[in-house]
């Protein structure tokens, strides 16, 4: 059976099992579309991954980086209540997208052999957590595996160093940690005032007693998600004489980029109680780190001993390693927020990703007299702009209809939007299908899709869903 075939199985048949073929991993993506509470307002009625970032959707940035980064097929893991929607864009619009057809081309022409990525869906039940949808996938897949949530944003270099750690080490697990900005613990209590999720984790890195960690690796040594919401924190002591410079920090949060090992993925299997993979499988498979207690390679009575990531090995009893990864300047970012997701979004437009600059590109679309589009926006196709409109920095959804004397600053516009004449909105995000009448005026609003809002409002700093929304 050639490649092409084999990705065609359907993976929902008891038979049918996947197998890792050009890369030594198999990429397995959960977009259960359910979204974090700091984005459901946008995600009622579209699964997460669908929710547009530079007018293309978020599944769309996940399945290019690994088909960049030279897999043949990835597994999209869903649920029934999301499976026709998530199925009809990997099979037809993905595949359809100007940039994936311009890329398979290069590679065709580089290569001389015609790229072969192909993407299979595979359907869980609804309210399913992210370990159990990996568990019960996981019967029809064979090998180590790279698992991504589909609220990750990152590139084909950020998915090759993690391949690489794997391939030099044997690690059970492999997690890479995204550092939080200056103004991350700020952040995070403005998010937990408007029920937004905490980011942050609170992680023990074992690193050499010089104070440096090899190519950015560590050894997970203890791991408490939610940082924030707990006040004491579990080291065990034997870490200590391991581990002299033993770190915590409080500084990062988990990338949802894990490297799963076989022997890992069986424990996944066996511990049936497990429901979510950030916060009970990984932090499990830390604690069985320790067990039965850590071998390493090495002479210890060595004057200038040093104790390496990569030497560190456990028991062969027990044999779980889990390993760090911190992102360094590759481009990687999660979206658990509203702010993360306008954040993203601004970079993405601004060229922040190199191989998808052509999100600057502007469609066909109508602009009135004495119009101003700013370079740094992306409008989608079948829009149309009247007389005096100024827009900058913001993202335009496809059929969306824009008056005269409109002024658009910072936001993200879904498709089919319709904004009246005389409008002022900076700063927000509008869902799909909301209509805006004459001369009102939003600033950091989010406006959830259908909501229609009247003429003359002054609205700041709202969140408006169709039960709220100004008639």
């Amino acid at each position: 059976m050639d490649a092409g075939a084999e990705a065609e199985l359907d993976l929902n048949h008891k038979n049918s099992v996947l197998k890792p073929q050009r890369s030594d991993l198999h990429a397995v993506i959960l977009a259960l579309g359910e979204a974090d509470s700091g984005l459901d307002v946008l995600a009622r009625d579209i699964p997460r991954g669908l929710l547009p970032l530079g007018n293309r959707p978020l599944l769309f940035y996940t399945l290019l980086a690994l088909e960049r980064s030279s897999f043949d097929h990835a597994l999209v893991v869903t649920s029934q209540k999301w499976a026709y929607r998530i199925s009809s864009y990997v099979d037809e619009l993905y595949v359809l997208d100007p940039l994936v057809r311009s890329y398979r081309d290069s590679v065709d022409h580089r290569t001389e052999h015609t790229s072969s990525f192909s993407v299979v869906t595979y359907t869980v039940g609804d309210q399913v957590g992210t370990a159990e949808a990996l568990r019960q996938a996981s019967s029809r897949l064979e090998g180590d595996l790279l698992v991504l949530n589909d609220d990750l944003v990152t590139t084909d270099l950020h998915i090759y160093k993690m391949a690489d750690v794997h391939r030099a080490t044997d690690s059970s697990l492999i997690l890479s940690f995204l550092g939080l900005p200056t103004n991350a613990k700020s952040r995070d209590s403005k998010a937990k005032s408007k029920g937004e999720p905490t980011v942050s984790e609170c992680v023990a890195l074992g690193v050499p007693v010089d104070g440096t960690s090899q190519d950015g690796l560590a050894r997970v040594l203890a791991i408490q998600p939610d940082a924030d919401a707990y006040d004491s924190f579990y080291v065990p002591g034997n870490h200590l004489r391991l581990f002299p410079d033993l770190r915590v920090r409080r500084d990062v949060k988990d990338s949802h980029l894990y490297i799963l090992s076989h022997f890992a993925v069986d424990l996944l299997v066996k511990e049936k109680s497990l429901s979510s993979l950030s916060r009970d499988f990984v932090p499990f498979l830390v604690r069985r780190q320790h067990k039965l207690g850590f071998a390493w390679q090495g002479d210890e009575g060595h004057e200038n001993y040093r104790i390496r990531p990569h030497q560190i090995r456990a028991t062969k009893d027990d044999p779980v390693v889990c390993t760090s990864f911190e992102v360094g300047d590759d481009f990687a970012m999660r979206i658990d927020s509203i702010a993360d997701y306008m954040l993203v979004n601004r970079m993405l437009v601004s060229g922040a990703v190199p191989y998808v600059n052509d999100l600057l590109q502007r469609h066909g679309f109508v602009q009135g007299q004495n119009t101003k589009i700013g370079g740094d926006c992306c409008i989608g196709k079948d829009v149309t702009v009247g007389d005096k409109s100024i827009i900058q920095k913001s993202t335009i959804g496809s059929n969306t209809k824009i008056g005269g004397s409109v002024k658009i600053t910072n936001c993200i516009v879904m498709d089919h939007v319709t904004i009246a004449d005389g409008c002022t909105i900076s700063g927000g995000v509008i869902g799909t299908n909301v209509q805006i009448r004459e001369r009102s005026s939003l600033k950091e609003c989010i406006v959830a899709s259908t909501v229609n809002i009247g003429s003359n409002e002054d609205l700041r700093n709202e969140i408006l869903e169709p039960e709220t929304g100004a008639l």
